[in-house]
C-alpha cells in the first residue's frame, strides 16, 4: 500500500511539473522582473537580501520581488516597503512563471 501511494504521488508530481513547464512556455515573460529568496525560503537575509534592497533602492527600472514561505518575513519586508509574496500561492506561481 505504501508503494502504491508513493507511485501515485510521483505521477501527480510529474504531471504538475509537466503542466508548469508547458505554462512557462505560454505565459509571457515580464521584462525587468527579478525574483529573490533565501535558502529554504524561510528568512530574509544574506547576500540575496542585500542585493534585493540595493535593486529596489537604486534601480527603479527593475521590479524586485521577494519569495518566501514565512509569514514573519512577509511582514518584515512589507514594513520596509518591499514587494513580497508567498511562494506557494497562485500569485507566487504566476510570478515565478513570468
Amino acid at each position: 500500500m505504501i508503494k502504491v501511494k508513493f507511485y501515485i504521488r510521483q505521477i501527480v508530481m510529474e504531471t504538475f511539473s509537466l503542466f508548469l513547464k508547458i505554462m512557462a512556455l505560454i505565459i509571457p515573460k515580464q521584462k525587468g522582473l527579478i525574483l529573490f529568496g533565501s535558502f529554504s525560503a524561510e528568512r530574509f537575509g544574506d547576500n540575496s537580501a542585500a542585493l534585493f534592497s540595493y535593486i529596489q533602492k537604486s534601480h527603479p527600472e527593475l521590479t524586485a520581488k521577494w519569495m518566501t514561505n514565512n509569514d514573519q518575513v512577509v511582514e518584515e519586508i512589507k514594513q520596509h516597503g518591499g514587494s513580497v509574496f508567498k511562494r506557494r500561492t497562485f500569485q507566487g506561481i504566476w510570478l515565478s512563471l513570468r
